[in-house]
This record gives C-alpha cells, structure tokens and sequence, in this order.
C-alpha cells in the first residue's frame, strides 16, 4: 500500500510541477515536426512551379496522380485531373477532366514531370489548361476594355 501511495504522490507532483497540457513528450511532437518539415516542402516545391506544370502527386495515403496545376493557394492547390469513373466512352475520346483542391497537408510528395514521357491523356490536360487559361485571359481583357 505504500508503494502504490508513493508512486500516487510522484505522480501528482510531476503534474502539478509540469502542467496537465504536456501529458504526453514523446509522440506527438515528433508526428507533429514531420507534418510540419512536409508541410514546409511541399510549399518549396509549389513555389518553384507554376500554373500549367504538369506533376505528379503523391499523397499521404501513398496514392500517385498525375495533374496539371491550375491555381496554387496558402493553403491547398488545384489542379486537373483525368476523372476515373466506370462510365463508357467513345474509342479514342479522352476522359473527362474535372478539377479537384488539394489540401498541403495531404500532399506527401510533389514533383514536375516532362511532357515527353507522358500519356495522351495526359498531354490532352496539359492543352485542356493551356485553352482554359487563354479564355480566362481573353475574358479578362474583353471585360476590362468594355469598362474603358
């Protein structure tokens, strides 16, 4: 009984000495200085690229897709993608392209690949962004002439 009554009192004293908010020293430090060093590289590496590069990511979950970047934010990017659905499609046509945002704590791994060793399909992304950015330019001036 004494035992279990000193090893109590080491107890409360260890936590009235250390505070009740670091229970823990170990394990969620270091998880948390990994998400943060990842974190910090992966926003290096989306600084060096822009909009239009063609990547491949990989994410946390150790899934890989190839993408065009079309917008790179603080906090997320969003880039093009080939959809994976079962539907049908017509020999030779190119899947359908949707846009998806990735959060930069979901990105594992980013990095820019060339176009010559590319798919078709993902060549037809890369001019998929290329003809969208050249209509959101043409807007642009179209909308910024007619307030002229």
């Amino acid at each position: 009984m004494k035992r279990v009554m000193a090893v109590v009192a080491i107890g409360i004293l260890t936590t009235l000495m250390l505070g009740v908010d670091q229970v823990s020293w170990a394990g969620q430090d270091r998880d948390a200085t990994e998400r943060a060093a990842r974190r910090e590289r992966t926003a290096r590496r989306l600084a060096g690229l822009r909009p239009g590069a063609t990547v491949e990511i990989e994410r946390t979950d150790r899934t890989k897709i190839n993408a065009v970047i079309q917008d790179i934010g603080p906090d997320a990017v969003t880039v093009l993608v080939e959809e994976t659905g079962r539907g049908r499609r017509a020999a030779g046509a190119a899947p359908p392209v949707v846009t998806q945002t990735i959060a930069i704590d979901d990105i594992r791994s980013i990095k820019e690949v060339s176009v010559g060793g590319m798919s078709r399909t993902s060549k037809a992304l890369i001019y998929a962004a290329v003809v969208a950015g050249v209509i959101v330019l043409v807007g642009a001036c179209a909308a910024s002439a007619g307030y002229a």
